[in-house]
């Protein structure tokens, strides 16, 4: 083995100590998301904020939950869905969670608010 060889693989371990300081660490400090995959914007509906999310707008809710407008067959849906985050490409990802609602039925839903919150408040 030269030392080309050597010096290569001590400089790897090297790395690769360093990267696992730093994920031990509890501070996010310095360390930077290469992919940002949603960039919040303000909005005026009550603390949700308008994003970009796999090129389509949604509203977070939080807890990695979003409102978007979804089509399937040539009719839209109001879809709330959760995502997650893929750990290899640390995009934001649709989970198996959720539900897509047609226009009337969002329609109900919204005319019903007022009923909604009564019986969250009993």
């Amino acid at each position: 083995m030269s030392d080309s060889d050597s010096d290569h693989k001590a400089h790897k371990k090297e790395k690769k100590q360093k990267r696992k300081v730093q994920s031990d660490s509890s501070s996010d400090e310095g360390v930077i998301d290469p992919t940002p995959v949603k960039k919040a914007k303000p909005s005026s509906s009550g603390g949700a904020s308008l994003s970009k999310l796999n090129g389509k707008d949604a509203i977070d809710v939080g807890k990695n939950k979003f409102v978007s407008i979804s089509e399937f067959n040539g009719k839209k849906f109001v879809d709330i869905r959760e995502y997650y985050s893929d750990k290899a490409t640390g995009e934001m990802k649709p989970g198996r969670k959720g539900i897509a609602l047609s226009i009337d039925q969002f329609h109900i839903i919204k005319s019903n608010i007022d009923q909604i919150e009564k019986m969250y408040n009993k």
